[in-house]
């Protein structure tokens, strides 16, 4: 080791070994670049060495061979030291065999004339030198540069040791030997210090011993020492060593020059490049603004968290033990950089670090984790979801379920019934409900409450039927009177009745025979419920007249009802029916008895339903009496006068008859006979009378002239009462002019059914009549016409006219059919149409618009309903007057105003930008939702369907006139979608909107392209350092190529083979860690990662002929080798060529990994050769150096003569042959040696000289 005292301030320019600054309470070890001050002190370990720059601008190199600094001179330009070496025994220093100065001298002045260039035959010089004289042999060796041997001198080492060394300076020229002092052969068996190992980057945590960079700093390196590594304890050693992932166990040591083998030192480490697994943010959603982040990460002992939130970064954040972490931005105070504040209805990103102790780090974006929302949501809509019953708006129900409607995407929904309490469901009771709703959105912000009232009604009695009266015999349930008494009944409710089994009606008809009857009721909340079914007979029948006839009519005719005998005959009584009799008006009785004179009999029978019929009645006179005489009369002395005995009626009066008595009659002394039959003219008539005894009496005759023709008249309703349809007979006028003819001066009488007289007149002169009645009352009107003259002849004819001076009041709505859309808003998109109503049977129907138009005609059909179709109505609300006008003229009318609709908007449609990803409008889409926005009508519902017609999406156009609607899950691929929007008048229009869902993309391939690939291909190691990256991936996808550092460094598009060729920006030497994205137009992204090494460096080679080779004087690069091995430096791993001048190759190798090479080249012929050594690198980048070296393959043999002092000739100088000085001397001749030769000799076997 040499302690060195630095003169003047110096830097150091390289270092080779271990060589330290020597400080005050240490060492700092030296490296290339340090400074050192003026009086400061290196110490440069045995083998190291040391170049050293003065201020001055001088350079000196330090190292073994280097003079101390206590010398007088110290020399301003590197010497070597040469170690002298003074063998030691138990003997004094002087008594040590040694070389003298003039042996010395001798041998340079060898040198000097070889060196002088010039030629000599046989120059002669002495070598001299001592021996001791204590019996040991001693040799002395000249050779010459080729190791021939010349001559030699033997002595014995065997008892030598080694001296203390002295160092002499010795100037370094190549031939000048002539400077040296002393010469003493070098002895090193000295062991190297062990070196020191430490790791060049222990990363992260320095002294952990942890590291993502496994290379080793080994320092303490002596000069010229071979430098070992063993991983196995010292088994095997290897002159290199790469750490392996995982834990690393390497024994160090360094062996010198002469082989001596230091003490190992030990390192143990751990490799870690395994990047750690990147941590995870929670989504934060929420109203506060001081909000706490949550996430998970995987760490490990030693690792590290840093998060950083809106410009504020937290380092070493605490993972708990189940991985989960958590910053409270709120009270936590960040490490550096401020929180902003956060603002309402934003977004906000959050970073993440995970380094682990081995240094390895990795990032982490977390995008729109963090929402801040303090507004409240708005108050959700409420409503029945069924509001069963008849009417569906009366909030009166049997279902309690609710319908919320408006909830925000995600809120919560939540019930009460007293405004305090809440919950997530709501279950309504029966009866009165008040319910309070409110909507929580996802951040927390609660909505003002909703109040909601209905009514849940689930109960109902169930109705109770019977008849009201169960005619004929109680409790048989056979009636003539079906009306049922319904009890049970609720207000309000719907009361329906099935017969036999039939359709419900709310009306109830029974039918003739078997009834089953069931009624049921359902209330206004739609509650239904029916009874048990009432089952009877109706009869409403009645049964055939019986059939009365006197049993006995006794006296002179058995058929003209006198008898003495009262008895009746009754038959065609029915089963079971009760017979009753009535005398003379009298009660009704079971039994009957007859009385004296008159009787007029009616028998009736009522069946089991209590249906009676009378019969006609059966009169009788019961006589016992003879009767008196006659009395005879006209019956009517028809006419104008009542007493002139002209008539048209000879029917006569004929009173005082006796009950049973024969009346007979004779005319104009004719014969007597029971009928009687008046002539037409004079009648003189006679009538007699037999009682049932026999006795008769005759009256005074009775004259009169009979007179029976008359004109028979006719009879029509005059033309100004027929009103609307002229000869139908039918009018509106209830007192109408009746029209006719008849006998002229007839008197003219109109009576109706009733026989009232409601019409009189008299014919005129022409034969006619025109008569206006009274007051007739609605309905059919069966009038009389009759006509009499004055004999009292009297003709009739009958006209039947209907008076009709009502109407029924006409119902009117637009036809289900034509009000589109929503039914009964009486909107419609029909411009043609149908009004359907009810009005009076065979009514006309007329309908007009607002300016009295007429816009459709139509009848009232049988059933009473009519069905119009309008003729073309505007768009715009239309105020129709529907008139029905019947047969009598009678008119009624009801309006009905509609509004037509026949146009709407025509929509638009586009995908949503944030659907349409990756490039907007471009209608290509990688979410298989996408959200379709557009216009339209406000208020239209707008429904999207696929290709297929298939429904995937619906909704409405708000009051904006916009609607936004995300579809059901699409397939991949074209899209061809329809948007139709309908208004509530039912108008629809439509547009297409085609997309392309596209959710897959090519995985990318990667490779560097062969040209950039320079040196050997596939090997990924350029040096170009913008090189060309080739690849395949989806066509048309944009490519972007990213360092480690995520920093873009190429773009480009994959083309339409699928192929991409991209030169990336300038890229630093070393490894890139590329990562290749290719983004189709759907946005959907793939990569591969491509590790390249970019390599435009190459360290500059060194080149010198090997020691072996550089035959004779070292470094003079002249050889007698013809085959040359040139040594030097290069980068590891480079190749290596030499060429001579000619360029033609005449070695190569490749540079180890200690950095050197060692290159025997092919044969060289003798002369100058100038060699370039080329080296070229993994990546192409290729340096040279040239080497100019001397051929010389000639030998000259030079002779020694050595002066014959052996006086006994046994090859061994006794000190006495050696004399008092203990010198010899050898003559060297070189015969044929030139300017530049070099003489060199051993003395001893020891080092030549």
């Amino acid at each position: 080791m040499i302690t060195f005292v630095i003169p003047q301030q110096a830097q150091v320019i390289s270092v080779n070994g271990k060589a330290e600054h020597i400080l005050e309470q240490d060492s700092q070890s030296l490296e290339s670049g340090y400074e050192i001050a003026a009086g400061g002190k290196i110490e440069v370990t045995s083998g190291a060495q040391v170049i050293l720059k003065y201020a001055d601008g001088s350079q000196v190199i330090i190292d073994e061979h280097f003079k101390a600094n206590d010398d007088a001179d110290t020399p301003d330009v590197a010497m070597d030291v040469l170690d002298e070496i003074t063998a030691s025994s138990d003997k004094p220093v002087q008594d040590q065999p040694q070389v003298s100065d003039d042996i010395l001298a001798e041998i340079r002045a060898i040198q000097d004339l070889i060196l002088s260039d010039e030629e000599f035959i046989d120059p002669v010089s002495t070598a001299a030198g001592s021996a001791s004289d204590g019996g040991r042999s001693s040799a002395i060796t000249v050779e010459r540069t080729g190791a021939e041997t010349l001559a030699h001198a033997e002595f014995e080492t065997e008892t030598f040791t080694q001296a203390a060394q002295t160092k002499t300076l010795v100037d370094t020229s190549i031939v000048d030997t002539a400077a040296s002092d002393d010469n003493t052969v070098p002895v090193d068996s000295t062991a190297p210090q062990a070196v020191n190992v430490a790791l060049v980057n222990d990363s992260n945590v320095a002294g952990d011993l942890v590291t993502n960079d496994g290379r080793l700093l080994v320092t303490g390196i002596e000069a010229d020492a071979t430098v070992e590594y063993s991983v196995d304890g010292g088994l095997t050693w290897s002159p290199e060593f790469t750490a392996v992932e995982g834990e690393n166990v390497v024994t160090v040591r360094q062996t010198d020059s002469a082989g001596n083998v230091s003490d190992n030192s030990n390192i143990t480490f751990e490799v870690d490049t395994t990047p750690p697994v990147a941590a995870s943010v929670n989504n934060s959603h929420g109203n506060d603004l001081t909000p706490i982040i949550t996430g998970s990460a995987t760490v490990e002992s030693g690792d590290s968290l840093t998060v950083i939130i809106n410009g504020a970064t937290y380092n070493d954040v605490v993972v708990d033990e189940n991985g989960h972490w958590s910053i409270d931005t709120g009270s936590t105070v960040p490490d550096s950089g401020t929180l902003a504040p956060f603002e309402d209805g934003v977004k906000y990103d959050v970073n993440t670090q995970v380094t682990d102790k081995a240094g390895n780090r990795t990032d982490a974006v977390a995008e729109d984790v963090i929402s801040i929302d303090i507004t409240a949501p708005d108050a959700p809509v409420v409503s029945l979801l069924n509001d069963s019953g008849s009417d569906n708006s009366d909030l009166i129900t049997t279902d309690g379920r609710l319908s919320v409607t408006a909830p925000e995407a995600g809120a919560t929904i939540e019930y009460s019934i007293d405004g305090e309490t809440w919950t997530d469901e709501f279950i309504a009771v029966e009866g009165d409900n008040t319910v309070y709703v409110r909507q929580t959105d996802t951040e927390g912000n609660t909505s003002s409450n909703t109040k909601f009232e209905f009514k849940l009604d689930n109960q109902i009695d169930t109705p109770i039927v019977s008849l009201v009266t169960d005619s004929g015999v109680n409790g048989d349930l056979i009636t003539n009177n079906g009306s049922l008494k319904l009890d049970n009944i609720e207000d309000g409710s719907v009361v329906e009745y099935s017969v036999n089994g039939g359709d419900w009606t709310t009306t109830y008809t029974p039918v003739e025979g078997d009834n089953s009857i069931v009624v049921r009721q359902t209330d206004t909340a739609g509650n239904s419920t029916e009874s048990t079914p009432v089952t009877f007979i109706l009869d409403t029948t009645a049964p055939d007249a019986l059939t009365v006839s006197l049993t006995n009519d006794s006296g002179v005719s058995g058929s003209d009802t006198i008898t003495n005998d009262g008895a009746l005959t009754v038959s065609a009584a029915e089963d079971d029916a009760v017979v009753e009799y009535s005398v003379n008006g009298g009660d009704w009785t079971t039994s009957y008895t007859p009385v004296e004179g008159d009787n007029s009999i009616v028998v009736r029978q009522t069946d089991m339903a209590g249906n009676s019929t009378e019969s006609a009645p059966v009169t009788f006179t019961l006589d016992t009496t003879a009767p008196d005489a006659l009395t005879v009369s006209l019956t009517n002395d028809s006419g104008v006068s009542g007493s002139d005995t002209i008539t048209n009626d000879g029917a006569l009066t004929v009173s005082a008859a006796e009950d049973d008595a024969v009346v007979e009659y004779s005319v104009n002394g004719g014969d007597w006979t029971t009928t009687y039959t008046p002539v037409e003219g004079d009648n003189s008539v006679v009538v007699r009378q037999t009682d049932t005894a026999g006795n008769s009496t005759e009256s005074a005759p009775v004259t009169f002239t009979l007179d029976t023709g008359i004109v028979t008249p006719t009879a029509d309703i005059n033309a100004g009462s027929d009103s609307a349809i002229n000869n139908d007979d039918i009018t509106s006028d209830n007192t109408p002019t009746i029209d006719g003819t008849g006998e002229i001066g007839a008197s003219v009488v109109i009576t109706n059914a009733a026989n009232v007289v409601v019409g009189t007149g008299t014919v005129d002169a022409d034969g006619n009549y025109s008569i206006t009645t009274s007051t007739l009352v609605d309905g059919t009107q069966a009038l009389t016409i009759t006509t009499t003259d004055t004999a009292g002849n009297a003709a009739f004819v009958e006209q039947t006219i209907t008076v009709d001076t009502g109407i029924v009041t006409p119902t009117a709505d637009i036809n289900a059919g034509s009000d589109s859309a929503i039914n009964n808003d009486d909107i419609t998109s029909d411009n043609t149409p149908t009004i359907d109503g009810t009005g009076e049977i065979g009514a006309s129907v007329v309908i007009t618009n607002a300016a009295n138009v007429v816009v459709g005609t139509g009848t009232v059909e049988a059933d009473g309903n009519y069905s119009i179709t309008t003729s073309t109505l505007v768009d715009g609300t239309q105020a129709l007057t529907i008139t029905t006008t019947d047969t009598a003229g009678n008119a009624a009318f009801v309006e009905q105003t509609i509004t037509v609709d026949t146009g709407i908007v025509t929509p638009t449609a586009d995908i949503n930008a944030g659907s349409d990803s990756a490039i907007n409008n471009d209608d290509i889409t990688s979410d298989n939702t996408p959200t379709i926005d557009g216009t339209g009508e406000i208020g239209a519902s707008v429904v999207i369907t696929n290709a297929a017609n298939v429904v995937v999406g619906t909704g409405t156009v708000d009051a904006d006139g916009n609607y936004s609607i995300t579809t059901s899950t699409l397939v991949d691929g074209t899209q061809a979608l329809t948007i139709t929007t309908t208004d509530t008048a039912g108008n629809a229009a439509f547009v297409e909107q085609t997309i392309t869902v596209d959710t897959g993309i090519v995985t990318p391939t990667a490779d560097i392209n062969a040209g950039s690939d320079s040196a050997i291909n596939n090997d990924d190691i350029t040096s170009d350092n913008t090189p060309t990256i080739d690849g395949t991936g989806e066509i048309g996808a944009s490519v972007v190529i990213t360092n480690a550092a995520n920093v873009v460094v190429g773009t480009g598009t994959v083309d339409a083979d699928g192929n991409y060729s991209i030169t990336t920006s300038t890229l630093v030497d070393g490894t890139q860690a590329l990562t290749i994205t290719t983004t189709d137009t759907a946005g959907n992204a793939a990569f591969v990662e491509q590790t390249i090494t970019v390599d435009t460096g190459i360290v500059t080679p060194t080149a010198d002929i090997n020691a072996g080779s550089d035959s004779a004087i070292n470094n003079d690069d002249i050889t007698s080798d013809n085959t040359p091995t040139i040594d030097g430096t290069g980068e590891i791993g480079a190749s290596v060529v030499i060429t001579n001048a000619a360029n033609v190759v005449v070695g190569t190798g490749t540079v180890d990994a200690d950095g050197n090479y060692s290159i025997t080249t092919s044969t060289l012929v003798d002369g100058t050769q100038a060699l370039t050594i080329t080296t070229t690198d993994t990546a192409g980048n290729a340096a040279f150096v040239e080497q100019t070296i001397t051929v010389d393959t000639a030998v000259v043999t030079p002779s020694v003569t050595i002066a014959d002092i052996d006086a006994n000739d046994d090859g061994v100088y006794n000190a006495a042959e050696l004399g008092t000085d203990g010198t010899v001397t050898a003559t060297i001749a070189v015969t044929g040696s030139k300017a530049g030769d070099t003489l060199t000799y051993n003395v001893d076997g020891a080092t030549p000289v």
